[in-house]
């Protein structure tokens, strides 16, 4: 089991911690929502073994309004935009710089965030569609020679 792997060794850590507090616990929705509403930025360490998935915490943390640091795997850049609404990092020494950085402590080499992740709302799935799925559909059904419209739900 991951989460008690990772209490055990947070905990044999404990002593090395100075200043760093590891609590697991299950939250109501209003409750997480207060949490990163309360936090000043997001850590995501979420890989992904197929390089396909993205974290939905990152999302969950965007719509607190929280810049994200993110370790980086491929189809990270699809949600998180180094530079504007967080950093990816893929080691140890580029967390670090991150951290500061988002925290207020200037790295060489790493942009200023440009917007605050909040400002820029993630579209829903009508926008999406909308303005990526439809006019692809559209696109094909008029090469087919259907005209878009002419079916309906009940043919």
């Amino acid at each position: 089991d991951l989460k008690r792997a990772f209490e055990h060794r947070a905990a044999l850590m404990a002593s090395e911690l100075k200043a760093v507090r590891v609590s697991t616990l299950w939250l109501s929705f209003a409750d997480y929502a207060g949490l990163l509403g309360s936090a000043d930025l997001g850590l995501s360490l979420h890989t992904s073994s197929s390089g396909i998935d993205l974290p939905m915490k990152v999302v969950d943390m965007f719509g607190a309004g929280l810049p994200v640091c993110a370790k980086g795997f491929p189809a990270l850049p699809e949600l998180v935009r180094h530079g504007d609404n967080g950093l990816i990092f893929d080691t140890t020494e580029e967390l670090a710089q991150s951290l500061g950085h988002v925290l207020g402590v200037p790295a060489p080499g790493l942009p200023p965030l440009k917007t605050a992740a909040g400002e820029r709302k993630l579209s829903g799935w009508d926008e999406n569609w909308d303005s990526v799925a439809w006019p692809l559909l559209e696109g094909h059904m008029q090469s087919l020679g259907v005209r878009a419209g002419s079916t309906t739900k009940s043919d």
